[in-house]
């Protein structure tokens, strides 16, 4: 067992000597990160097999009984992720985001940056859409002229039948992509 102490200040190193004195110990003088911390774990390790695991986790007795006896059965196999559960019996939902592919890495990465241009791309293809009377009745009240009144009606001014309908198709593209992913998403348990 290998255990890489990041620089902790509430004397887990000391904790570890004394209680689990098997253990080999790096303690950093410095937090460089959970991935620094695993290469310098790696870096020692002499083992057939290596682990990764949190301080917070809790690991049943047969928890690795599976997975060990697959690794063995399956020699090509060179890594493997198992389920982690809350202890609520729930799955944890970050701990597999699947094989990693282009499709998962936009995903994951790419995709949560363009939502805000996607909706915003929606709602400006929703009040270009949207008639005179409509806008009039909505968002003038009272007779006075109002700043979004104001800055609507000159967005009017420049729309021609042409941005209109390019307006129409980036929002048909839209809804129907955020649909699809909707979709895809409800599909995975």
């Amino acid at each position: 067992m290998i255990v890489v102490d990041n620089a902790s200040a509430d004397g887990s190193p000391d904790m570890v000597r004394a209680r689990y004195p098997q253990a080999r110990l790096i303690v950093s003088a410095e937090n460089r990160g959970y991935s620094a911390a695993n290469n310098q774990g790696a870096a020692v390790a002499q083992g057939d097999y290596l682990l990764y695991l949190n301080s917070d986790t809790v690991v049943a007795a047969d928890a690795l009984v599976k997975p060990l006896a697959y690794l063995q059965a399956h020699p090509e196999v060179g890594a493997l992720t198992v389920r982690l559960v809350y202890p609520s019996g729930e799955r944890d939902p970050d701990n597999h985001r699947g094989f990693p592919t282009p499709w998962n890495a936009f995903q994951r990465v790419t995709l949560p940056l363009l939502w805000p241009g996607i909706i915003a791309g929606f709602m400006l293809a929703f009040v270009i859409s949207l008639d005179d009377v409509v806008i009039t009745e909505f968002v003038k009240s009272g007779g006075q002229e109002t700043l979004p009144t104001y800055m609507l009606g000159q967005l009017r001014r420049i729309v021609t039948p042409e941005i209109n309908a390019i307006a129409t198709v980036f929002l048909l593209i839209s809804v129907a992509f955020v649909t699809t992913f909707f979709i895809i998403n409800r599909r995975k348990p």
